[in-house]
């Protein structure tokens, strides 16, 4: 359901950097998803939209995958809230030659965002977006306060009535997820298996875990994770006796997902050794619009955005 592809890209058309002033490293080693896959994705997302009771109309999402052996996807996590990546998907797809279609994809007019580091790739966002024929125009954090009509935001979230995405933070609950995952059953696109105190106890949790804040962007979550300079998410081998862990746990303000490990790379990606993988993918409401390849060194025990970033091509 899946194709890795070495796509020539063009390097005229590249984002040299997205994130502060940082060199933005990409490889022409990509995806191309089938429609059935896309399909599946799109039913994925209207059950969770259904079971989150939240509107297809003004809702953006992350999707965080990895590859299944078998030619599916494992959903790692949902993302609501800041739903950053459009301009280097979009980006990379056109430079690989493949524009993405954007006929069903409705976005604001305006973006804006408060954090400067993220500002390089909210730009970029809007160039694509104006690339292929929309209008797509960056103001400024104050500007966008005093706006009486949409703005897609990036960055640090807090649900405004005019901002964009829609109710970003009740929907990045990642208990959300969990939940769908006792109901959804899907041929190529699955949940791994999610744990939660009322069910299993601490001491019951298996070793082969990776622990996580149910809402790192809930206010209260992201002061705690700044002060005490936390990761959101952590492996179970990596907390020791998890004082900390456990009691965020116990507290349900935090779950356990079962350990997916990560897919090897069948094609060499230049500068990194023994490469895995991780795939984004954007949706506009139930709708898997564009995406892009993380690539990193086998080892790396979570896959940020620092990675090298390959394009994600949807068959027409």
């Amino acid at each position: 359901m899946y194709t890795f592809v070495r796509f020539p890209l063009d390097d005229q058309v590249v984002a040299p950097c997205i994130y502060r002033s940082s060199p933005h490293r990409t490889t022409g080693v990509g995806l191309r998803l089938s429609r059935e896959l896309r399909h599946e994705l799109s039913t994925f997302m209207f059950s969770f939209l259904v079971d989150t009771d939240a509107p297809s109309d003004g809702t953006y999402f992350r999707m965080d995958a990895f590859l299944r052996p078998d030619g599916g996807l494992s959903v790692i996590e949902i993302n609501a809230a800041f739903v950053d990546g459009w301009g280097t998907a979009m980006n990379l797809a056109r430079a690989s030659g493949n524009p993405v279609y954007l006929a069903d994809a409705s976005f604001p007019k305006y973006w804006s965002g408060a954090e400067q580091q993220y500002w390089p790739e909210l730009e970029l966002a809007c160039s694509e977006l104006r690339v292929a024929g929309r209008a797509a125009t960056v103001i400024t954090a104050a500007e966008a306060r005093r706006l009486k009509e949409p703005v897609y935001w990036y960055g640090a979230f807090q649900d405004q009535f005019y901002w964009r995405p829609i109710d970003g933070i009740r929907l990045d609950d990642k208990q959300l997820l969990a939940l769908l995952g006792q109901s959804w059953s899907g041929s190529l696109v699955h949940i791994p298996r999610h744990y939660f105190v009322d069910q299993t106890p601490w001491d019951s949790l298996s070793r082969e875990i990776i622990l996580k804040f149910r809402s790192k962007h809930d206010p209260e979550v992201a002061v705690e994770l700044a002060r005490k300079r936390l990761p959101s998410v952590a492996r179970r081998e990596q907390i020791g006796r998890g004082k900390y862990w456990r009691r965020q746990y116990s507290s349900r303000i935090a779950l356990a997902q079962d350990l997916v490990e990560p897919l090897s790379c069948p094609l060499m990606v230049d500068d990194v050794a023994d490469p895995v993988t991780q795939v984004i993918i954007f949706f506009v409401g139930q709708n898997p619009v564009t995406g892009y390849l993380q690539v990193v060194e086998r080892g790396r025990r979570v896959i940020n955005d620092d990675s090298v970033h390959g394009p994600v091509v949807f068959v027409d």
